[in-house]
């Protein structure tokens, strides 16, 4: 793989390209500072400035000559530390010394390097919409500086290619207030910038498919193709038969072309009758060989312009609807985002999801259910409750510690200035006394001077000042301190999914499953989900990093509802679970109308035998007539009754009297 640089690195030395055209677009030699205006210099340099940043920030270690001609040439320019002509012209000529270089290790940092995203990776290697590999990146590279910081340098010269890169790059500078909120807040998830640039390239690739399979102008390129290598003179013989066939095609009727066919059509005919008068031959099939040349240039040069006029307006088309459908997806994306986001740390995982399994009605399932649990207190309440049920115990206790104690120490140090502190022998003559100088103004003394200042014996001032610093040393401390000692365990849920669920049971089942999935997510616990009729089906609800987790649950939300009730098979899985993993402090939740038998009594010891094993079992009852043999099994049982109007009142009520005991 030569995917080896960074996306950055090459969008960088695009940038560094380009700044190198510039320069040269200008400046065919290497100019001399005292010729340029001074706008002209500051243009310039202000050009190699941005030039050595491009380059710099590639990263790129080959760069044979950067140091000298533009890292330091850029150092110079910025900090102004050589301004005068002598030293402009050095680096105008150091840094045009070099250009033709720097294209080429530019040119090849480009080539070795490849997206690091495996779908945009392919866009580069064989896309269609542009002609060539380098124009594909660094179109790539535009859409990722115009993401990232809204600039935009991918400029072509097909117009076809330019028009495609433009609509593409509009999709990201909207002029709507909401698609520019809309956009702010895709930029503030992370793991959406791949899948919105992959959605952008891959746009290019399908509308130019689209304009090679709706193509209306083939048969006229054939035609032109056929009637290139038609001779002057078969041209004027069946003029009229020519020019009848293009007449007779279909993209000359829908799109008329700018030509006057009867000027050729008279001016032809005319040279027939001309020839019969013997009149200047020679003229004759001169004029002939310029009109056959002209006509077939004008119908060559008419097909390229309205080709490239129904190819624009296709392309606007294309791209009102990539603004529409992205910008939805984005706002869908945002509406959900909060009642969602606990399901799956990577929400760009959700972008896929939409394209894939998870249709806009898996969406709409999600977000029936989290409207659902919003409007209903006692349901949220259930789901708080039993997620906080094994909160993590913790134990205290005292133990001594070590810590580090600072202390703020003075020490007296020489000063050459400050306090005085007392009189010492130097020979410092800024510090000696004035009675020792006085020795050297008298000649008689001049050489006691001389020998007291070589022997460092002159009586000088001594200054101090007090260094502060800081003396650390280790003590230890009592401290009283908390310790985890056991974290929550998973959550099983089981529904029962009988034929007597169905209506307002069924819902209530599917919006508790539905928090108790999302409780999990967030208290990072294992979530299982066992919905039982006359037989199981097993859910792993844990995995919402990868599709299989959100997936399962929006199967879970559109299953429908009958057949009979047992509910032991699922009972014995649940406590096979605990005791094959060894889970402990899990929580498991039977949600049924409990219409059902007795448990087995063997099934019932494995269930007590559990419970002291610290996990918990909790049941739902959707009713009020439910078999309370098999209820009383379970630690803790909640009452929903779907058949009285305040059931949610009542079950808040439940909830309220069994945190107060």
């Amino acid at each position: 793989m030569k995917n080896k640089v960074s996306d950055r690195s090459r969008e960088f030395s695009q940038e560094a390209l380009q700044a190198i055209e510039e320069i040269q677009l200008k400046y065919k030699v290497c100019p001399i500072y005292e010729k340029l205006s001074k706008e002209e210099n500051d243009a310039l340099l202000f050009n190699i400035i941005q030039l050595g940043n491009a380059v710099a920030a590639t990263k790129y270690k080959k760069f044979s000559f950067y140091n000298d001609a533009v890292k330091f040439a850029r150092n110079d320019i910025a900090h102004s530390t050589k301004n005068n002509p002598v030293s402009f012209n050095e680096i105008y000529k150091n840094v045009f010394s070099w250009l033709n270089t720097a294209k080429l290790e530019l040119s090849e940092n480009i080539e070795k390097s490849y997206s690091q995203n495996k779908d945009i990776r392919r866009e580069e290697k064989f896309g269609t919409a542009f002609s060539t590999e380098e124009k594909r990146k660094s179109f790539v590279d535009s859409i990722q500086s115009s993401y990232c910081n809204g600039k935009f340098h991918s400029k072509f010269y097909d117009k076809k290619e330019n028009a495609l890169s433009e609509a593409a790059h509009s999709v990201l500078n909207p002029s709507v207030s909401n698609q520019k909120s809309l956009l702010d807040f895709a930029k503030t998830q992370t793991s959406l910038e791949e899948s919105i640039k992959k959605e952008i390239v891959e746009w290019t690739e399908k509308t130019n498919k689209i304009l090679e399979k709706e193509n209306p102008f083939v048969e006229e390129a054939v035609f032109n193709q056929q009637i290139s290598k038609v001779s002057s003179q078969e041209l004027q013989k069946e003029i009229n038969k020519y020019i009848s066939a293009y007449n007779n095609i279909p993209s000359i009727k829908n799109f008329k072309p700018n030509i006057d066919l009867d000027f050729y059509k008279s001016s032809f005919e005319e040279n027939i009758s001309t020839e019969k008068k013997k009149k200047s031959e020679k003229k004759i099939v001169e004029d002939n060989e310029i009109l056959s040349r002209n006509l077939k240039a004008e119908m060559q040069k008419e097909l390229i312009r309205r080709k490239t006029d129904w190819e624009l307006v296709q392309i606007e088309k294309q791209r009102k609807m990539l603004l529409k459908d992205l910008y939805e997806k984005i706002e869908k994306f945002r509406k959900i985002f909060e009642r969602l986001k606990s399901f799956t740390k990577n929400f760009g995982r959700l972008w896929d999801l939409a394209q894939g399994e998870l249709n806009d009605n898996g969406f709409d399932v999600l977000e029936k259910y989290a409207e659902l649990l919003e409007n209903d207190e006692g349901l949220t309440a259930l789901a708080e409750m039993i997620g906080r049920h094994h909160d993590e115990e913790k134990k205290y206790h005292k133990e001594l510690r070590s810590k580090i104690v600072v202390e703020t120490v003075y020490d007296p140090e020489p000063a050459y200035k400050g306090e005085i502190a007392g009189l010492r022998l130097s020979d410092s003559l800024q510090d000696a006394l004035p009675s020792e100088l006085a020795l050297y103004s008298n000649p008689s003394s001049r050489q006691i001077f001389k020998m007291k200042y070589a022997q460092k014996q002159l009586l000088s001032y001594s200054y101090t000042r007090n260094i502060e610093y800081k003396k650390f040393h280790e003590a230890t401390e009592e401290v009283e301190v908390g310790e985890t000692t056991e974290k929550k365990g998973p959550m099983i849920i089981c529904v029962d999914t009988s034929g007597s669920m169905q209506g307002t049971p069924e819902r209530v089942a599917k919006t508790v499953a539905f928090a108790l999935a999302q409780k999990s997510l967030e208290e990072e616990r294992g979530c299982y989900l066992i919905s039982f009729s006359t037989g199981i089906e097993t859910m792993d609800l844990s995995s919402f990093n990868s599709s299989d987790g959100i997936t399962n649950l929006v199967k879970f939300l559109h299953m429908s509802f009958n057949g009979g009730t047992d509910a032991n098979p699922a009972l014995e899985y649940s406590v096979k679970l605990l005791k094959e993993k060894d889970w402990k402090n899990a929580d498991v939740l039977m949600i049924s109308d409990f219409v059902m038998a007795d448990l087995g009594s063997e099934l019932e010891e494995r269930i007590k035998s559990q419970q002291k094993n610290k996990c918990r079992f909790f049941s739902l009852a959707v009713t009020s007539s439910g078999n309370n043999e098999v209820i009383s099994t379970f630690d803790k049982n909640w009452i929903y009754d779907t058949s009285t109007k305040d059931s949610s009142v009542k079950l808040i009520r439940q909830l309220e009297e069994i945190q107060n005991t």
